[in-house]
């Protein structure tokens, strides 16, 4: 909590602290610590004195562990910077830091963990290595850090081996961006670097890493290549130690142990042929990435050893088959100055390299390595692909070769591409696809492929039929398949039956309809024999961009052209919704109708009338339609109304005039009317709950579209939705409750029609029904309810607890709408309390609370009332209550303590007042709230 006015200062308390009793100090020094604990955002306001810093130091060599502990913990805080003393004040921090560093071989291990888990430690550290900058001493103008490094180093080398866990983490996280400086300043390197080294045994793990704490092996490895890098001759006694950690199991490790041995190779510290082969073993093992920054220590290693293993030059070729251009670049002159170095004959194409980059590095050229060979040994570059294209494809690694050196290597040589391209099929068919943030993904080879096309299509013309069959040409193609075969539409072979068949049903599935139809326009333009003249539909849009797949070059298929035949994209539509129900996928085409109907609403009339013969008839229907699950019905019809198509509102209104029999059938207006089943039925595959979930949908979505057409309904069946038979009660709150809830100013015309079923209303149900229509038009349409004011304040304050819960709703959604009406609103609201039902109760004290941070004096006659809420809740009933009910419940109390706190803040006499015939706030018991009573006790008392 932020600190206030009533809480004790940083220096108060530590003036506590100094006279407290034995037995009271952790309690003091706990709210010490609690201040810096609870709220960083206030520690720039605490302003310790000297003083309080010298008590807190006082602490510091205390017996109590925990008095020690909280003691450091503050003024580690206050030394790292996080707390500024008081300007006038001068505080010692070289002597705190000395004090404080010492505690770093206490014998509580949680006294340690203090010291190494604060900022002090790596801040100390840090300051005393880079340029001594510590600030004067209290006593001269000197600039006297705590400790001396060597001190340091002996300190935090010697505790990598502390019993706390906790101690060693942070200690390696402290000591390794520092290890090399402390090393050269140790009084015992050597031991320390034994040390160092015993650490790799440790098994303990950071499962959180962050910038405090770190796994100690991992550190100590990182240390040891530092220190190799840095100051090589430290570790030269240690060699045959480091040698046995080549073989451990984990890789991290080894391969830090192994680049450890390749610096000190590297830098001629060491030529031992035998540790030189086993670095080449473990550096050569390394992926290609990671090998990029050892491939100099690889290159010493070899020479050292002799390398004829041909390890070295297949891990130095590997560096040609990584993403980064640079990176390749920089392998390759790697891979030259090795065969340059050694003294013995290369393959023609490793001579090649060496010849090519000593007349220019790699590095300094423009064009790429790979692209430079496939000149000359178009073979081996082809080699490289291939490995590459493997690698990536079993790897699962999600990328692709960049289609920018493939481009350049096909206009060196297309050779070495069209080598290339048979293994890429290989590895096409769908058994290479893989599923990745939920969404399917054709193989690399085709998204390689595919690439390549779109800018050399006559590089992979003469393959995409052998892709294709891969494949299977079983529709659905995916995009990138139909793009290849778009692609090469000008220059490749005739395309076969099976394939325009198989873009053919893809046009007429659920999915990849863009790319058949920019494939199947290609093809027909290009003059393909096997498409015929039903697609040339496709070829003027498709010039024009129309089937681009974004917002700008369109999203479907089929509204480019539905005006040009609207009798042949039905049909497609028609077998676009077979092949949905064939799948029974939960995705589907189900924006494509509107869509279409919006660019020709001919090509989309039949599939609309077979939808309503189907949801809301016994009529025969089309198969493909009737064929669809009801979820896929319900949705088609959902999505088709959202679309905003031209007949979306008139399409609507069928669905809800199927509704009007229901209710008027299932209604007690027309007593003479038999109370049958049958007419609470719709008789097709839609039941009434299903056109109400279709209104819940549609005016979540379009609310303004429907809302003539809602209108219309409720003009028509507002009489008998008021008066449900008892079998139709729950169809009847569903509808007024979609409706109330979704568009309730469709009701706005019935406001006296709604209130005089308020003041009638003699059951929860009844005022449930009401509350529904007309408590939601407070909000929306306040000017009309503020026509029926005087009605409704009778009514919430003299009716009984149905018609009051129904004008409480109201007036409260009014008062949250207009808090300024409190004068006059508030208190009818708060005579209808406590007896209202709960939804209206939570509504009464939220638009108090409103009303309240507006204006706390307007509603200080209604704080009785509130009080009287409160005293009157004894808790939720043991048995079960619906959420809801629940939620109501506790939020309307929780609001009447807000609007209590808020009046108490500015004027507490009348809420002390309002407590006094209770026995006084004191006396009073709010059930599951003894805090938040409290808090407002203590509000009062301030």
């Amino acid at each position: 909590m932020a600190q206030s006015d009533s809480d004790p200062t940083i220096n108060e308390l530590c003036s506590r602290l100094a006279e407290a009793e034995p037995a009271a100090e952790p309690a003091v020094m706990g709210q010490v610590s609690r201040l810096f604990l609870d709220n960083s955002s206030e520690w720039p306001m605490l302003d310790p004195t000297t003083r309080s810093v010298e008590i807190l130091q006082s602490y510091l060599d205390h017996d109590d562990s925990e008095l020690r502990s909280g003691a450091a913990f503050v003024l580690s805080t206050i030394l790292a910077g996080a707390i500024q003393p008081d300007p006038e004040d001068v505080v010692d921090e070289s002597a705190v830091g000395a004090q404080l560093l010492e505690l770093i071989d206490d014998d509580s291990r949680r006294v340690r963990q203090v010291i190494v888990s604060t900022g002090t430690l790596g801040g100390i550290v840090g300051k005393r290595l880079d340029d001594d900058s510590f600030p004067p001493s209290a006593t001269d103008d000197e600039c006297v850090p705590p400790k001396s490094i060597s001190w340091l180093a002996m300190a935090l080398f010697e505790h990598l081996h502390d019993p706390a866990p906790i101690v060693r983490k942070r200690v390696a996280c402290h000591l390794e961006p520092h290890a090399v400086e402390l090393l050269e300043r140790h009084p015992d390197a050597s031991a320390a670097i034994g040390t160092v080294i015993d650490t790799l045994e440790d098994d303990l793990d950071a499962l959180a890493p962050n910038r405090d704490a770190t796994t100690p092996r991992y550190a100590a490895v990182r240390i040891l290549c530092d220190v190799a890098e840095n100051s090589p001759d430290l570790l030269l006694g240690h060699v045959d130690r480091l040698d046995e950690y080549l073989d451990v199991d984990e890789d991290e490790i080894r391969t830090g142990v192994a680049r450890t041995l390749g610096w000190l190779i590297h830098s001629d510290y060491v030529d031992r042929t035998d540790v030189a082969e086993r670095v080449i073993d473990r550096l050569a093992s390394q992926g290609r990435s990671a090998l990029h920054d050892d491939a100099d220590l690889l290159v010493s290693a070899a020479l050292v050893a002799n390398d004829g293993s041909g390890k070295t030059e297949a891990a130095l070729t590997a560096l040609l088959q990584v993403r980064s251009p640079d990176h390749r670049s920089r392998g390759a002159d790697t891979l030259a100055r090795y065969v340059r170095q050694r003294d013995r004959s290369f393959e023609p194409h490793f001579e090649a390299i060496a010849e090519y980059s000593e007349a220019q590095p790699f590095s300094e050229r423009d064009e790429d390595p790979l692209a430079t060979l496939a000149a000359d040994y178009p073979g081996f570059v082809a080699e490289r692909l291939i490995d590459w294209h493997e690698s990536l494809v079993h790897e699962s690694a999600h990328r692709t070769i960049d289609e920018d050196l493939l481009v350049e290597i096909y206009d060196q040589n297309p050779t070495a591409i069209e080598t290339f391209l048979p293994y890429a099929v290989e590895t096409a068919d769908p058994e290479f696809d893989y599923e990745r943030l939920d969404r399917h993904h054709v193989s690399l080879s085709v998204q390689t492929l595919t690439g390549l096309a779109k800018r050399r299509p006559e590089a992979v013309a003469d393959v995409v039929p052998d892709l294709v069959a891969a494949r299977g040409r079983s529709p659905p193609l995916d995009d990138q398949v139909s793009g290849l075969v778009e692609a090469v539409a000008d220059v490749g072979p005739p395309i076969t039956d099976e394939t325009v068949a198989a873009l053919e049903g893809t046009l007429r599935s659920s999915k990849g309809t863009l790319g058949a139809a920019r494939a199947l326009a290609a093809l027909h333009e290009a003059g393909h024999d096997a498409v015929n003249d039903d697609y040339e539909i496709f070829v003027d849009p498709y010039r024009e961009g129309a089937f681009g797949g974004s917002p700008n070059g369109g999203k479907y298929a089929l509204q480019p052209v539905a005006a040009e035949d609207p009798a042949f994209v039905s049909e497609v539509l028609y077998d676009i919704f077979g092949h949905w129900a064939e799948t029974d996928e939960d995705r589907g085409p189900t924006r494509t109708l509107a869509a279409v109907a919006d660019a020709e609403l001919a090509a989309a009339r039949p599939i609309l009338d077979d939808l309503v013969a189907v949801a809301l008839s016994e009529e025969p229907a089309d198969e493909r339609i009737e064929s669809l699950s009801d979820d896929q019905l319900f949705d088609l019809v959902k999505f088709y109304i959202s679309g905003e198509p031209p007949n979306g509102p008139a399409f609507f209104e069928r669905f809800l005039d199927a509704l009007v029999p229901v209710v008027e059938h299932g209604s007690t207006v027309d007593e003479t009317t038999d109370e049958v089943s049958e007419n609470a039925e719709i008789p097709g595959r839609f039941d009434p709950e299903d056109i109400i979930d279709l209104i819940d949908a549609e005016t979540t979505l379009t609310p303004e579209t429907i809302e003539p057409a809602l209108a219309t309904f409720v003009d028509t069946v507002i009489e008998p939705l008021l008066s449900p038979r008892s079998s139709t009660a729950d169809l009847h709150l569903d509808i007024a409750k979609e409706i109330g809830f979704g568009q309730p100013v469709v009701f706005e015309g019935h406001v006296q029609r709604l209130l005089d079923a308020a003041e009638a209303a003699d059951d929860r149900r009844q005022a449930d029904l009401v509350g529904y229509m007309l408590c939601e038009l407070g909000e929306e349409t306040p000017d009309t309810i503020e026509e029926h004011l005087d009605r409704l304040s009778d009514l919430a304050a003299e009716g009984d607890v149905p018609s009051s819960s129904i004008a409480a709703g109201t007036l409260g959604k009014l008062l949250d709408e207009r808090p300024e009406r409190a004068a006059t609103v508030a208190r009818p609201l708060g005579a209808a309390l406590p007896d209202v039902y709960p939804w209206a109760r939570r509504q009464i004290a939220t638009a108090l609370e409103t009303a309240a941070k507006e204006d706390p004096r307007a509603i200080r006659d209604v704080v009785s009332d509130l009080v009287s809420l409160l005293v009157a809740f004894d808790g939720l009933p043991d048995d079960d209550l619906d959420w809801t009910t629940t939620h109501e419940l506790k939020e309307s109390i929780k609001d009447a303590f807000v609007v209590l706190e808020t009046v108490a803040e500015t004027d507490p006499e009348p809420v002390q007042a309002a407590f006094e015939p209770h026995g006084g706030i004191e006396s009073v018991a709010v059930p599951g709230w003894s805090s938040r009573l409290s808090d407002l006790r203590a509000t009062l008392d301030a």
